[in-house]
């Protein structure tokens, strides 16, 4: 049952996927264009995880590079969804801030070989936070008639139900580590559900852009 659903958490990656390269909005652009490559960064980096664990026994180096650039991804983003200058300022600072961590992170303080709970953290806690004030901008400004027929609030809605639902398992990723490894069993499945919630929601996204 583990491996079924990981298996399936990992194919399911391709559905929005491909649904962004089948589905052309002019309107979205950029946006699409910015999700095939979190895609594209997403599929590959499992794929070399699910290679390269047999050989190396660590996968580590793969997801250290994997959150840098879905970070950058993702907050750029997050830069395009927002017009006044001050909160685009403000996630152009987060923006750097985060790349210039997770890369002292990658190559300083933990090491690449380590486990990336801090920089996961921090791209969690940010990607929260601006998913509530996406909705909270949304909200005050009352121009949408259905949110859930609005490709950006459901893509939104996908990073935030991703990254606040795996938000605390990565918080206690090293202690589960250090305290008992086999309970990993236990908690992983929970992020691959994420995982699958996380594409549907983000595939439905995707089907909405071709109106």
């Amino acid at each position: 049952m583990f491996d079924f659903v990981m298996y399936f958490s990992i194919g399911i990656q391709f559905l929005p996927f491909l649904l962004l390269i089948f589905i052309k909005n002019s309107a979205f652009l950029k946006l699409r264009r910015a999700l095939l490559v979190l895609g594209s960064i997403t599929i590959i980096s499992d794929v070399l995880a699910l290679v390269c664990a047999p050989i190396y026994q660590n996968n580590n180096p793969i997801y250290h590079v994997y959150t840098i650039l879905t970070g950058a991804v993702i907050l750029s983003i997050f830069l395009s969804l927002f017009k006044d200058k001050l909160t685009k300022k403000s996630i152009q600072v987060m923006l750097t801030l985060f790349m210039t961590s997770a890369i002292y992170l990658f190559f300083h303080a933990q090491g690449y070989l380590s486990n990336n709970v801090f920089s996961n953290c921090i791209l969690s806690i940010l990607i929260v936070l601006l998913s509530v004030l996406y909705f909270y901008k949304l909200g005050l400004e009352m121009q949408v008639e259905n949110l859930f027929n609005n490709p950006q609030f459901l893509i939104v809605s996908s990073f935030l139900v991703f990254y606040g639902s795996t938000f605390y398992l990565l918080l206690f990723e090293d202690f589960i580590r250090s305290e008992n490894y086999n309970l990993l069993n236990y908690t992983w499945p929970i992020h691959f559900i994420s995982t699958i919630i996380y594409n549907l929601i983000l595939a439905r996204g995707v089907w909405k852009m071709k109106n």
